[in-house]
């Protein structure tokens, strides 16, 4: 009964990669760090995946921003103006489902965490 239910989450975790080739991602556009901005779902076009952008003026982080991306262009750094500053902005990408969430938690350890929780619950 245990591996049927690891075996469900599993499935129910990777389902979404298993559907469709198309990654889905959060969006939200590029603006100033300490602004709340809500997060918008979205399904990225073919052969893109998802990023989250940081943007730096010297050492300061006053820009961030989410979305879909064309992997060619992950890992490279632009010039983008806001506001009359010029930031340094930085493209890092990840290829799985709502990976671009946040900064410490990813879907890769948060699967983790909820089968290790999972097995701990239906061992105990």
């Amino acid at each position: 009964m245990r591996c049927l239910h690891v075996t469900l989450l599993w499935l129910y975790l990777l389902a979404p990669s298993v559907r469709c080739k198309n990654l889905r991602c959060f969006f939200t556009p590029i603006a100033e760090t300490h602004k709340k901005n809500d997060f918008v779902r979205t399904e990225c076009p073919p052969d893109e995946v998802c990023f989250k952008a940081i943007g730096r003026y010297g050492k300061f982080e006053g820009l961030s921003g989410r979305g879909c991306l064309a992997a060619k262009d992950c890992g490279r750094a632009d010039q983008f103006k806001y506001r009359g500053v010029e930031y340094t902005m930085t493209f890092d990408c990840c290829e799985w489902s709502y990976c671009n969430s946040c900064v410490g938690l990813t879907a890769g350890t948060f699967s983790i965490f909820l089968v290790l929780l999972t097995l701990f619950i239906f061992n105990a």
